[in-house]
């Protein structure tokens, strides 16, 4: 049944779009309904808390030549969702082709980077984080738990990810952990350096990040 869903800590459009039945979570994104969110929000990977997705009814799913009186297993296939991180070391060369040991959802799958470093991992709708071990260290990896780049959390995140320190997150943009570590960003990326985050700096972060 259609209805408007206002997004809390985990949520995704997969995960939506599989409690509707669909296969493609783009069927939600791209809804007349959702027009203004997706002006506000570039990736529909990466919603903010209290957004409000429309979520569209979904298909209706017709079984030809089932019987009454017997047992029938039937197979659909719905939205799957990847989870996709690009490896570095601190050099900045990429990790490219290291085997990687993935844990989802208590299932353990050998894995290998590809040569940009890039590591493709398809979770389940409910998958709220996956574990990597690769070059004998071990990472945890926290599903839709990302924020805009236009919160101070997702500046914050952004920065912590691509190693910069930017402090636990107070919610105040003159916070001197967090101005330091813009102050680092915007120096190593050619960018005019205030410590402020501001619209270009957030951008250059969704760039340098890659969400």
């Amino acid at each position: 049944m259609a209805h408007d869903h206002v997004i809390a800590e985990g949520d995704h459009i997969v995960r939506l779009a599989y409690g509707q039945g669909m296969r493609d979570p783009m069927l939600i994104w791209a809804d007349a309904a959702n027009e203004a969110l997706r002006a506000k929000r570039a990736d529909p990977g990466v919603l903010a808390v209290g957004d409000t997705v429309h979520v569209p009814d979904g298909p209706v799913w017709v079984f030809d030549d089932l019987h009454t009186g017997q047992e029938h297993t039937v197979v659909v296939d719905l939205a799957v969702g990847r989870l996709r991180v690009r490896l570095r070391h601190p050099s900045d060369a990429a990790r490219a082709g290291k085997p990687a040991s993935v844990l989802v959802d208590g299932e353990e799958k050998l894995l290998a980077t590809e040569s940009d470093g890039l590591l493709e991992i398809e979770i389940g709708p409910f998958t709220r984080e996956v574990a990597v071990s690769i070059d004998g260290r071990d990472y945890v990896l926290e599903v839709a738990r990302l924020a805009p780049p236009d919160t101070l959390d997702g500046v914050r995140a952004r920065l912590a990810n691509l190693g910069y320190a930017p402090g636990p997150l107070t919610g105040k943009a003159d916070d001197y952990l967090l101005r330091s570590a813009v102050e680092e960003f915007q120096h190593d990326h050619g960018s005019g350096v205030d410590g402020i985050p501001g619209p270009k700096t957030q951008q250059l972060l969704a760039e340098a990040h890659g969400a």
